[in-house]
This record gives C-alpha cells, sequence and structure tokens, in this order.
C-alpha cells in the first residue's frame, strides 16, 4: 500500500515539476525580451524583424547546450562518474563540448550577420553588451537568493 501511495504521490507530483520547469523558463525568457527591447530601444519595425531572428537564434542555442551537456553528463554517469572515466573516454567527451562550442561560436556570428539587414553595428555590438549584462545581473540575483536562503537557515 505504501509504494501505491508513493508512487501515486510521484506521479501527481512529476507534470508539476515540468510545469514548474517550463514557466521558470518562459519567466525568464520573458524578462530577458523586456530588459533587451529596453536596452535596444528598438523601433517597431526594427523589433518585427529581430525577434524572430533572435528568438530562432535563442531556440538553436538552448538545444545546442541542453543536447551537449545532457549527452556527455549521461555517458560519465553511466560510466560511474569522473573517476571511473579513462583519459580516452575523457578526451571524447572534452572533443564533444569543444565541437558544440564552436556550434555556439558560429550560431553567434550567424545571428550577427543575420541581423546586419535589421539593425546597425552600434545596436548589435549594444545587444552582445545587453546579453552579458542581463546573465550578469541573472547570476547576482541567484547569489543573493542564495545567501538569503542559507542566512534564513542559519537562524
Amino acid at each position: 500500500m505504501k509504494i501505491s501511495i508513493l508512487t501515486l504521490f510521484i506521479v501527481l507530483l512529476l507534470p508539476l515539476t515540468v510545469i514548474s520547469q517550463e514557466n521558470k523558463h518562459e519567466k525568464l525568457k520573458a524578462f530577458k525580451t523586456a530588459y533587451l527591447t529596453e536596452q535596444l530601444n528598438l523601433t517597431k519595425s526594427e523589433a518585427e524583424k529581430f525577434w524572430p531572428i533572435y528568438n530562432k537564434y535563442e531556440d538553436k542555442t538552448h538545444a545546442v547546450k541542453i543536447q551537449s551537456y545532457k549527452t556527455v553528463k549521461k555517458a560519465i554517469n553511466e560510466k560511474g562518474g569522473f573517476d571511473s572515466i579513462t583519459e580516452k573516454e575523457a578526451e571524447s567527451y572534452l572533443k564533444s563540448l569543444m565541437d558544440n562550442e564552436e556550434k555556439m561560436i558560429s550560431l553567434k556570428m550567424n545571428l550577427y550577420n543575420d541581423l546586419k539587414p535589421v539593425l546597425s553595428s552600434k545596436k548589435i555590438l549594444q545587444l552582445h553588451h545587453a546579453e552579458h549584462e542581463f546573465n550578469r545581473r541573472l547570476l547576482d540575483e541567484y547569489k543573493r537568493k542564495q545567501a538569503n536562503a542559507g542566512s534564513s537557515k542559519i537562524k
């Protein structure tokens, strides 16, 4: 009976966890969209052309990051962790990660080339800076929340 209740509990909570993660991803995407829109000060015409290009780029980079990380992590875990893999296997995993880094650079270069007819070089440079600042602020917010969570546990 305990197993059935536990199974039911897990089955009911799993979709909520997935939805929660999707909601977090969507909220983050919305914050980033608002931040970039504000930072770039896009005209209506620029925004109509910019967002489809940028969203396509974001989807591709997200897929490469997730696929790369999951594949390597899964392979290492299946071997029993870092201590269990051979040097040759580690070299292979590193090569896979570096290949994906090259894909990311290629995607970024394609983004800039695709944006040239839409935005000035100055705005593309501002985009690069705004992405960096958004990620920095996101990390700072994460650190702040971790510090607050840690200090509330101490009390």
